[in-house]
């Protein structure tokens, strides 16, 4: 497929963006394997490059010393090119470890699948319980993200990911350092793996101390004109020389208007308007369903929004909108 997208199922309601699949069943990780397209498995091959007939006598391929193609086996498509010390970590080991996280019944996969011709993949758990933020506030879900690389560009990565049922909005933030845990293709990756075990125990204690947050940006007041100064930290006007060129560019107007705007209208804001939580959920909306994007490389702006919320840009600006907040309010993203 040329769509970012290639794979994807999802339980339940059809995700915002309105990509995947859809099953009738809540299900296992590594029950939800072949549904989301991630029955696959990848190999280490020989990598090699094509001599160039007009500078060498005897045109043909040589093998490139120290480094390897990684290829799906089972169509032979060639994900990336990786170094010696690169051991791949297989679709069916990221399910096993989302089943060893969740526990008996504890979280089912929400979503799964693959992105960018199965060099990326995820699988999305959904815990059994949820947060309430604010007094008849809506709830907030507590999600697991577990995602892998099969091109040599990133780590096995446990992110916490708690959404807002009331518009599926991913919060996606890393909490007084806490960034989920990193895991390294490498010869030691089986040793991580056990250890990523134990160390998600950190989960419930992760999501104590991000109620505790949520409840301190809904008890602080936030005005209109500290909604004014984010936009602009988020929405900076580009630095120009010329001085006559000095007008706010149309577009990065409209960004801040629109951030300002969903500080007051943003879906379930009734209950928590005026308020810091109300600024920061007015960030997310934004970048979840306002931002301008683009399609690309034959993939549809919605695919490309669902990769910026989870691993790029939108993710980041959710960051960066939660320190300026810290900043402007006082209140402490440290435990």
């Amino acid at each position: 497929m040329a769509h970012l997208v290639e794979n994807m199922m999802y339980v339940g309601k059809p995700p915002w963006h309105g990509l995947g699949k859809a099953l009738p069943m809540e299900l296992t990780a590594s029950e939800a394997l072949p549904h989301a397209g991630l029955d696959w498995t990848v190999s280490l091959k020989p990598a090699y490059v094509r001599r160039e007939p007009e500078k060498l006598e005897a045109p043909g391929l040589v093998r490139i010393p120290g480094y390897s193609a990684v290829v799906r086996d089972s169509d032979g498509f060639a994900l990336g090119v990786v170094g010696r010390k690169y051991v791949p970590i297989q679709n069916g080991d990221v399910a096993a470890l989302a089943d060893a996280i969740a526990g008996e019944g504890q979280a089912l996969c929400h979503t799964a699948g693959s992105l960018d011709h199965g060099r990326r993949i995820w699988f999305l758990l959904k815990l059994a319980d949820t947060i309430v933020v604010g007094k008849d506030a809506s709830p907030i879900e507590k999600h697991l993200l577990l995602t892998t690389t099969h091109d040599g560009t990133g780590t096995y990565r446990v992110l916490f990911t708690p959404v807002r049922v009331v518009c599926a909005n991913t919060l996606n933030l890393a909490l007084a350092g806490n960034e989920g845990l990193c895991i390294r293709h490498t010869l030691g990756a089986q040793a991580q793996v056990e250890a990523a075990k134990a160390a998600m125990k950190g989960v419930l204690e992760f999501y104590g101390r991000f109620e505790v947050l949520g409840q301190a940006l809904a008890s602080a007041a936030y005005t209109d004109r500290l909604m004014e100064e984010l936009s602009e930290h988020l929405c900076p006007a580009p630095k120009r020389d010329d001085e006559a060129s000095a007008a706010l560019h149309p577009i990065t107007q409209k960004n801040r208007e629109k951030l300002t705007e969903l500080f007051t209208t943003g879906e379930g804001h009734d209950t928590i308007r005026g308020t810091a939580w109300a600024a920061l959920n007015a960030v997310v909306e934004y970048v979840d369903h306002w931002r301008p994007t683009r399609a690309s490389d034959g993939s549809t702006p919605e695919e490309n929004r669902v990769r910026s919320i989870w691993f790029g840009t939108g993710a980041d600006l959710k960051a960066r909108a939660l320190e300026k907040i810290s900043l402007q309010t006082g209140i402490a993203l440290s435990a």
